[in-house]
């Protein structure tokens, strides 16, 4: 049975649970330099066996910000990198 990232999530302790976030800004297409930044924080909770959670802070869902903010995840996945949870400030 395939368990959910929210229920590996529960099981491990906060002692043994390495999490990082990506939080870009949603002011405009993601770039090479958030991309890194990205690339870095998803290796080292991957290494560590850890998430990899995406932060979408923009509160601004007037165009083009909300385009900005469903192309962000999106061009993530184009490049491998999957988040294991998306939180969205607005939530």
């Amino acid at each position: 049975m395939h368990r959910s990232h929210y229920e590996v999530y529960r099981e491990r302790s906060k002692e043994e649970m390495v999490t990082t976030r990506f939080a870009p800004t949603i002011s405009g297409e993601l770039h090479i330099g958030s991309l890194y930044n990205a690339l870095l924080n998803y290796l080292y909770a991957k290494k560590n066996n850890g998430l990899f959670m995406l932060r979408l802070d923009g509160l601004d869902l007037n165009p083009p910000h909300d385009i900005w903010q469903q192309n962000i995840p999106r061009d993530l996945e184009l490049f491998g990198l999957h988040p294991d949870k998306i939180i969205k400030a607005s939530d």
